[in-house]
């Protein structure tokens, strides 16, 4: 289990949203690294639940990107991090300018609903 899922985003004018949201006891911990040799790498850990936020951010769409999740969990608030199972989920609408949210669910608690994090990529077009 690697704990580590790409997401592709295609080139556009508007930027992607990112937004990260936590429903779990335990520690989570999520790492956002856009592609490219200057970028930011956002890091935001926390608990909470009920689909708490955790952090957000944008990023310029001025070509094709790539970010790489990793969402780990922590049992011992936070001493040491293990990787979550990661799924994907994209859903795009039919309109003109299509509007595309994808989502990277993780799991970690044993239950099985895939919502201990939730990292949503949303964009136009």
């Amino acid at each position: 289990m690697s704990g580590s899922v790409e997401v592709k985003v295609s080139a556009g004018a508007s930027p992607v949203s990112i937004r990260a949201t936590i429903s779990s006891p335990h520690v989570q911990r999520v790492t956002i690294k856009p592609d490219g040799p200057a970028a930011r790498v956002h890091q935001w850990t926390g608990v909470g639940e009920g689909a708490v936020e955790l952090g957000s951010v944008q990023e310029n769409r001025s070509a094709d990107r790539v970010f790489t999740v990793t969402v780990e969990s922590s049992d011992d608030e936070g001493q040491t991090f293990k990787p979550s199972a990661v799924r994907v989920s994209e859903v795009l609408t039919a309109s003109r300018p299509a509007f595309h949210v994808v989502t990277v669910q993780a799991e970690n608690d044993g239950d099985s609903d895939f919502d201990d994090a939730l990292v949503h990529f949303s964009f136009i077009g």
